[in-house]
């Protein structure tokens, strides 16, 4: 539960942080293209290296981008097995592995276009990303509903984290009996929480003469040239040399 408010402080505090939105996105967004585009070998892992070396100069820790990686990770797995996988009633054996280049693909460009928007996520704070989207033309209520959401979710989570905190102290996970009781109670408190959280939160704002509008701070940053020439670079270096490498 407390892997969203890491996310959201590594965000706001790396040392990518006075660096513009849009650079970030450019950086980010090209090693996605790059991952889709480029041959699995080299591509995904210079893509993937890229993402790693990215983190390291951001000064976020290599632990909390596998823990965002996690289960992503997990999921692509699933399916990459999935996709090896050939079923054949009418043969002997019936199953076999017969697709190991696409799973072995689709598992690669999976693991790295993951882990290029995972950078994103981790360098680029979810408010500065929703004030960019409102003055880039997205719909006032489309950004004034997620931002509402982004704060319930982070209060509601860390609601939950110190009553589940409350809940082990007294031994409320000792057993599988006690288990299923506490997780029960704790999901039924969720859900009151947050709805009594929410009437309070539509009340504070009638009270205060809300009309709708969320207003979102420009933060100042500006493009940063060194950044976009050095992200241009290394991301034609990825390109060609996977193309290179790759085609023979």
């Amino acid at each position: 539960m407390g892997a969203i408010s890491t996310i959201d402080t590594l965000a706001h505090t790396n040392r990518w942080s006075h660096h513009h939105l849009g650079d970030k996105v450019a950086w980010a967004g090209g090693l996605v293209v790059a991952a889709l585009l480029t041959p699995v070998w080299p591509g995904a892992f210079a893509v993937t290296a890229c993402v790693v070396c990215s983190c390291a100069l951001a000064g976020i820790p290599l632990r909390v981008l596998l823990g965002v990686l996690r289960i992503p990770v997990g999921f692509i797995v699933a399916g990459a097995a999935i996709t090896a996988i050939s079923v054949a009633p009418g043969q002997r054996p019936p199953i076999r592995l017969t697709e190991l280049g696409a799973a072995a693909s689709l598992a690669g460009r999976g693991v790295a276009g993951t882990a290029a928007a995972a950078l994103l996520a981790l360098t680029v704070p979810v408010p500065e990303l929703i004030a960019r989207a409102r003055r880039a033309g997205v719909p006032a209520a489309a950004c004034e509903l997620a931002i509402l959401m982004y704060r319930m979710i982070a209060v509601s989570l860390d609601r939950l984290r110190w009553q589940r905190m409350a809940q082990e102290s007294r031994l409320g996970y000792d057993g599988v009996r006690c288990s299923v009781r506490s997780l029960a109670a704790l999901a039924a408190a969720a859900f009151v929480g947050s709805v009594t959280h929410a009437q309070r939160l539509a009340t504070g704002l009638g009270a205060r003469g809300f009309d709708g509008t969320v207003w979102l701070l420009d933060d100042g940053a500006r493009h940063s040239p060194r950044f976009l020439a050095s992200a241009v670079s290394v991301l034609a270096l990825v390109v060609v040399g996977s193309f290179l490498v790759g085609g023979r």
